[in-house]
């Protein structure tokens, strides 16, 4: 497969990805204001085996994509690109472990939901910590090495990856400090025009590079 055709699928993907992301966070117990989750989990069982089946097919669209970067980003810096790609397959190892932990609640009876659901809930904010390596790689490549004006697509990839970290560590760490708030949600915004701009630059191929730079 060409790398043009390489680079509109992962672009494709990443669109799906923007779909299918905010469809898993929408089934999150707490965005029903849930009193007790073992109660709900009980009642909406059907909803938790949508949430494994988003999960699923995520970690595959994932899989994917990562894979497809590697080949793109190449052209760019092998040795770069070979650790991007080893810091987003561990985040999508984390990723099936998350699965893995509602489908424990999905198949286990008297099993303590919300346990495990806070297990997910913190593997999101372990995964994005590797996440934001390998998205700030991507962009340091693109900003280095790409000719064109997409290069500045770049910074944006690098605040955003600044962003996930900040978020991760906030989350993991129970900070409560209003300026660290503050600046997670303004390189947030970052984050979505680095994917964003990501998707439509992959689609329109313009992260192929014509010409190898060197190592």
């Amino acid at each position: 497969m060409s790398l043009e055709k390489k680079s509109f699928i992962t672009g494709i993907l990443y669109v799906s990805l923007a779909v299918l992301g905010p469809i898993g966070f929408l089934i999150l117990p707490e965005q029903f204001q849930v009193i007790n989750v073992n109660d709900f989990v009980t009642t909406n069982m059907g909803l938790v085996g949508v949430w494994v089946i988003v999960d699923l097919m995520i970690v595959a669209i994932e899989i994917v994509i990562t894979i497809f970067l590697l080949h793109l980003f190449n052209t760019y810096n092998k040795t770069l690109s070979f650790i991007a790609f080893v810091f987003r397959m561990i985040m999508t190892s984390i990723m099936v472990v998350n699965a893995i932990f509602l489908f424990i609640v999905l198949v286990g009876s008297n099993v303590d939901a919300a346990r495990y659901f806070q297990y997910h809930s913190d593997g999101i904010y372990v995964w994005q910590v590797f996440f934001s390596v390998h998205v700030f790689l991507l962009g340091y490549m693109l900003f280095k090495n790409n000719p064109s004006n997409w290069r500045y697509l770049g910074v944006a990839l690098i605040l955003g990856a600044l962003g996930y970290l900040l978020d991760s560590i906030i989350n993991l760490s129970s900070l409560d400090i209003a300026l660290l708030n503050v600046l997670s949600l303004i390189l947030l915004i970052f984050v979505t025009i680095g994917e964003l701009g990501m998707a439509v630059a992959l689609i329109m191929k313009k992260v192929i590079l014509v010409k190898a730079v060197q190592n």
